[in-house]
C-alpha cells in the first residue's frame, strides 16, 4: 500500500480560470483533436466549441435572472456535454432531471430547486411538462443567435445541484460551487493523472454525482470523452465490448460494476486506470481487478464534498483496503460529537474540509446548519456521518455509518426514505428496510412488510414502490412478517430483522419435477438462499439482481452447457420458462424462441429486438397471448457484414427467423423505435410476396424522413448530426442496434397496404408521419409518458392494455362500422377498441410554459 505523498500528488497552483474557458483554450489549441463520442457520433474540440457557443447563446437569450439553475432532462448523445458546458459558460448552473424519477419525487425537487428554466428532448417533455418551470425543447432551435455573454463567473458561482436521499423520504439538493468542480479535476489530473490526448469512459447517470468527473476531466485536460448508454453500462457483456471499442485510459464505477464485469469474464485492459468509488471495495475483488489493469485506486467522498476527497492507490497485498488519505486541497478529520479529534486507531465521525464542501442543501437551511458546521479553528466542514479511523499510517478507514443512511452499488439511500414509500402501501401495516450482504460480498436492500389482512405479493409491492421511489432505491428482496420486532421502547429493532442469507435452502426443492427444473431449482435456491422455488416464481421477484443474473448465466453454463445471454434471463424468467428455455439449447430454434404463454391459444405476436425494457410490458398481457422474440443473432452479424446496414436487408435476415418458426401467415409483428422501423419494412416484404399480415405495431416510431417537403427543418435535423456534428463511428465500433439507428436514417419507407396501430406517448407534439405511406387503416393510442416512460413503471400496465386489447379475438357481434385496425384469416375486418387520434398540432415555441402546452395540446384519453 502506498503512503499519502505517493498517492495524493502535487497539484500546481495557478490563476483560477472556469472550466468553460479551459475547454475554450483547449479547442483553440487543437480544434481538430477528439472530444466527444457518443451513439456512433463524435465531435473535435473546434465543434464542440462550436455548438456550446450556439446553446450558450440560445439560453443567454431565453434567461433574464444572473447565475439561474437549469434543469437538464436529455439524452446521452454529442449534445450532452455541450448543453452542460454551455450552461456553467453563461454562468449558470445545471439540475440533473432523471426521467425515470417518480413525479411524486420530481415535485419535491422542484419545490426546493426552483429552477428557472429546464432543458429537455422532446421526447422527455411531458415529464417536465406539468412542473410550473418553463421549458425548452432541445431538438427546436428557432432562437435567434446572438453574442455570447461573458458573465463574472467566480470560484463561489454556483456550477450544479445534484439530489440525493433524504431520512424524511424528502431528497436534499447539494449545491457545487465552480471553484470546488474545478479544484476536484485539477487534483484527479494530477493524481491518479489524466492528460490530453487520453480517453475517459463515462458510464454513469448524471443525477449521480460520480457523472462529473466523467463528463468534465476530460475537458479539463484536453483528453476525449466515449459516452456510454446506460442500458449498456448495466449490461456486463455489452460493457465489455464498450471497453474494448473504446479502450479508455480511465474508467470510474462502483465496486459493484466492476464485480460484474469481472464475473461476466472481462478480461481487462492494457494501460487502464481504475477507480472504484461510492461503495466498499474488497480485497477479494481488488485483486482481481489488479490483473485486469495497469492501476487500481480506491476513492471515496459524499456529494457534499464534490465527488471525490480521499484516494488510495492500491496494490498487492492481504491487507484491508483504506480510504486513502486526503487529495490536494482537502483535510479529513475523525472526530468525536463534539467535532474533537480522536487519536488514530480510535473510531469517530469523518468530518471534511478544504476545496471540496459545498455551498449547502438548496434551500433547507436548517438542514444546511445541522451538516456543515465550524471547527475549533474557524474552518467550515461538512459532518458525512460516516464512522472510520486513522492507522499509525495516516490511512484513513471508513467503518459504516452513525445513521440510518446506506450505500447501494454506489447510490447513497436513506432507509428512512424507503420506509416512507412503503409504508404508504394501503396493505402494508408496518415496515422496515436493511442493508445485508449476500454471500458474495454484494449490499442488498431487504424490505421487510407486516400486511393487515390479506398477504402481499412481492410483485405487486415493487410495482407499488416503482411510482414513488428511483429504481435504485427499490428493496431487492422483499419479506413478509408477521409482526416486526421491536426495542424495549417501541421503536423497529433491525439488529432483529431477520437475515434473508441465514437458513440453508434444501438443495433440491421439492416443487421442482423435472431433471432440469431441479438443477435448475437448485442453482436458484444457492444464488437465492431460498428454499422452496415454484414452478412459476420469477427470478428478479425472489430478489435476483443484475450481478446475481451474471452469476446465474455462468452457473448454468458450467451445468448444462447453454451459453444464454443476460436478455434471454431477462425474457425467460420464471423457473419453468428458464429450464424451457435451457432444453432447446444453442440450436437454431433458439433464434425463434417462445417469450410468454406458450399454451396461448391466440396468434403469436412477434416482437423485434426484445429486450429488458419491454420485459414487463409482455408479462402484462394476456395469459392466452403467445409472444415470440425476433432478433439478431450473431450470425445475422456475420451474414449482414461490418459495413453500413440496410434495412430491408435487416428485415429479410429477421424473415428468415419468423418464416422458419411460422411458415403461414397472418402475423403480427411490432417493434419500438428504430426496430418499428424495421418492423414496418418486414411487413412490407411479407406482403410484396403475398403473405398476410393480421396487425402491425409501431411503438413510438416516426418515419424517417417525414414531412420532407412540408417541414424541411425537420429533415434537416435528421442529418444535422451527420452533416454538423461530426462523422459517424467507424462500423467496427458500432454496436448492430447503432447501426439500425444509422440505417433508419437512409431508409426511404415505401407504400404499406395494411393496417398499422401506432402506441404513441402523451409527450409526443407531433405526428408519426406514417400516414404518408400507410394506405390501410392506421390508428394510433396515446400512452401516458414519453419514449421511455411508457414502458416504465405505472404506464407499463397501460400499454400492455393497448397492445392486449388490440391483440384479442373479434367479438362475434362486433358492429360494422367500428374503426378496425386488423382482418382475420378470412380478410374481414376486426373492431378495434383503440380510440383513433387525429394528428396533433406542431411543437410549441421554445420556452412556452407548460400551462401554455396544456392549452395548445387537444386531450386525448389514454388507452388501456
Amino acid at each position: 500500500m502506498l503512503r499519502q505523498q505517493e498517492t495524493t500528488g502535487h497539484v500546481t497552483t495557478r490563476a483560477w480560470r472556469t472550466l468553460p474557458d479551459i475547454f475554450a483554450r483547449h479547442a483553440w489549441c487543437n480544434p481538430d483533436a477528439p472530444a466527444v463520442t457518443a451513439r456512433g457520433q463524435r465531435r473535435s474540440y473546434g465543434e464542440l466549441a462550436a455548438r456550446v457557443d450556439q446553446l450558450a447563446a440560445r439560453l443567454a437569450y431565453l434567461l433574464a435572472d444572473d447565475h439561474p439553475l437549469i434543469g437538464v432532462c436529455l439524452a446521452r448523445d454529442v449534445d450532452l456535454p455541450a448543453w452542460l458546458l454551455a450552461i456553467l459558460k453563461i454562468g449558470a448552473a445545471y439540475l440533473p432531471i432523471d426521467p425515470s424519477t417518480p413525479p411524486s419525487r420530481l415535485a419535491h425537487i422542484m419545490e426546493d430547486a426552483r429552477p428557472a428554466l429546464i432543458v429537455a428532448n422532446r421526447c422527455h417533455a411531458d415529464i417536465v411538462a406539468g412542473l410550473g418551470v418553463a421549458v425548452t425543447i432541445a431538438e427546436d432551435e428557432s432562437e435567434p443567435v446572438m453574442m455570447v455573454p461573458t458573465p463574472a463567473i467566480t470560484p463561489a458561482t454556483l456550477a450544479y445541484v445534484i439530489f440525493t436521499s433524504g431520512s424524511t423520504g424528502r431528497p436534499k439538493g447539494v449545491e457545487i460551487e465552480h471553484g470546488s468542480l474545478v479544484a476536484l479535476l485539477a487534483t484527479m489530473a494530477a493524481s491518479p493523472g489524466f492528460h490530453a490526448g487520453e480517453t475517459m469512459l463515462g458510464l454513469t447517470r448524471i443525477s449521480f454525482d460520480l457523472s462529473v468527473p466523467d463528463l468534465f476531466l476530460p475537458f479539463y485536460v484536453g483528453g476525449s470523452l466515449a459516452l456510454v448508454d446506460l442500458e449498456d453500462a448495466a449490461d456486463p457483456a455489452r460493457l465489455a465490448a464498450a471497453f474494448a471499442a473504446h479502450r479508455p485510459d480511465l474508467a470510474q464505477a462502483t465496486p459493484s460494476t466492476w464485480r460484474a464485469l469481472v464475473e461476466h469474464g472481462w478480461s481487462g485492459l492494457p494501460g487502464l486506470r481504475i477507480l472504484a468509488g461510492g461503495e466498499a471495495l474488497t480485497r477479494s475483488l481488488a485483486d482481481r481487478l489488479l490483473l485486469r489493469c495497469d492501476e487500481l485506486w480506491n476513492i471515496y467522498g459524499p456529494t457534499e464534498t464534490t465527488v471525490w476527497s480521499t484516494a488510495c492507490h492500491v496494490t498487492p497485498s492481504h491487507d484491508a483496503i483504506p480510504i486513502g488519505w486526503p487529495m490536494s486541497g482537502i483535510s479529513v478529520h475523525v472526530t468525536d460529537s463534539d467535532l474533537r479529534p480522536v487519536p488514530p486507531g480510535k473510531v469517530g465521525e469523518i468530518v471534511i474540509g478544504g476545496t471540496g464542501v459545498a455551498r449547502g442543501y438548496r434551500n433547507r437551511p436548517e438542514l444546511t446548519a445541522e451538516r456543515f458546521v465550524r471547527m475549533a479553528d474557524g474552518s467550515r466542514v461538512y459532518r458525512t456521518g460516516d464512522l472510520g479511523r486513522f492507522d499509525e499510517r495516516g490511512a484513513l478507514y471508513c467503518l459504516g455509518r452513525i445513521d440510518d443512511q446506506v450505500k447501494v452499488r454506489g447510490f447513497r439511500i436513506e432507509l428512512g426514505d424507503v420506509e416512507a414509500a412503503m409504508s404508504l402501501h394501503p396493505d402494508i401495516a408496518w415496515s422496515a428496510v436493511r442493508l445485508w450482504t449476500d454471500p458474495s460480498g454484494e449490499a442488498l436492500l431487504v424490505g421487510y412488510a407486516v400486511p393487515r389482512e390479506r398477504p402481499l405479493g412481492t410483485r405487486a409491492i415493487k410495482t407499488f414502490l416503482a411510482s414513488r421511489l428511483p429504481a435504485y432505491m427499490i428493496p431487492d428482496r422483499i419479506t413478509t412478517l408477521s409482526s416486526m420486532p421491536l426495542t424495549p421502547n417501541g421503536k423497529i429493532d433491525r439488529a432483529a430483522l431477520p437475515d434473508p442469507f441465514a437458513a440453508a435452502p434444501p438443495a433440491l426443492p421439492a416443487e421442482a419435477t423435472d431433471a432440469i427444473d431441479r438443477r435448475l431449482a437448485a442453482i436458484w435456491s444457492d444464488l437465492l438462499n431460498i428454499g422452496s422455488i415454484a414452478a412459476d416464481d420469477d427470478f428478479f421477484d425472489l430478489g435476483g439482481y443484475s450481478l446475481m443474473t451474471v452469476r446465474l448465466a455462468r452457473r448454468i453454463e458450467t451445468a448444462f452447457g447453454v451459453r444464454l445471454a443476460l436478455i434471454d434471463l431477462m425474457r425467460h424468467s420464471t423457473l419453468s420458462a428458464m429450464a424451457a428455455r435451457i432444453a432447446l439449447g444453442d440450436q437454431p430454434a433458439d433464434r425463434g424462441m417462445m417469450l410468454l404463454n406458450p399454451e396461448g391459444t391466440r396468434p403469436p405476436l412477434f416482437w423485434l429486438d426484445t429486450g429488458p425494457l419491454m420485459r414487463t410490458i409482455l408479462r402484462h398481457l394476456s395469459a392466452d397471448q403467445p409472444v415470440l422474440a425476433l432478433n439478431i443473432d450473431p450470425r445475422d452479424e456475420d451474414a449482414l457484414g461490418a459495413g453500413a446496414l440496410s434495412i430491408a436487408a435487416v428485415a429479410a435476415r429477421l424473415k428468415e427467423h419468423l418464416l422458419s418458426t411460422q411458415p403461414v401467415g397472418p402475423f403480427r409483428l411490432g417493434g419500438w423505435c428504430r426496430w418499428g422501423i424495421v418492423a414496418y419494412e418486414l411487413a412490407r416484404q411479407l406482403a410484396e410476396e403475398g403473405r398476410a399480415v393480421d396487425l402491425l405495431v409501431l411503438l413510438d416510431a416516426d418515419r424517417p424522413r417525414r414531412r420532407l417537403i412540408q417541414d424541411a427543418r425537420t429533415w434537416l435535423s435528421h442529418l444535422r448530426p451527420h452533416l454538423r456534428h461530426g462523422k459517424a463511428t467507424p462500423s467496427g465500433s458500432a454496436s448492430v442496434s447503432q447501426r439500425v439507428e444509422q440505417a433508419t436514417h437512409r431508409y426511404v419507407a415505401r407504400p404499406y397496404d395494411g393496417d398499422v396501430l401506432s402506441l404513441e406517448p402523451t409527450a409526443r407534439r407531433t405526428d408519426t408521419g406514417w400516414g404518408a405511406v400507410v394506405r390501410g387503416r392506421l390508428t394510433s393510442a396515446k400512452i401516458p409518458g414519453d419514449h421511455e416512460t411508457m414502458v416504465r413503471g405505472s404506464a407499463a400496465p397501460v400499454l400492455a392494455a393497448a397492445l392486449d386489447r388490440a391483440l384479442a379475438p373479434a367479438p362475434r357481434h362486433a358492429d360494422a362500422g367500428q374503426g378496425s385496425i386488423a382482418g382475420d384469416t378470412a380478410g374481414r375486418a376486426r373492431p378495434c377498441p383503440i380510440p383513433v387520434v387525429t394528428p396533433r398540432p406542431a411543437a410549441l415555441p421554445v420556452s412556452a410554459s407548460a400551462d401554455a402546452a396544456r392549452r395548445a395540446t387537444p386531450h386525448v384519453r389514454a388507452a388501456g
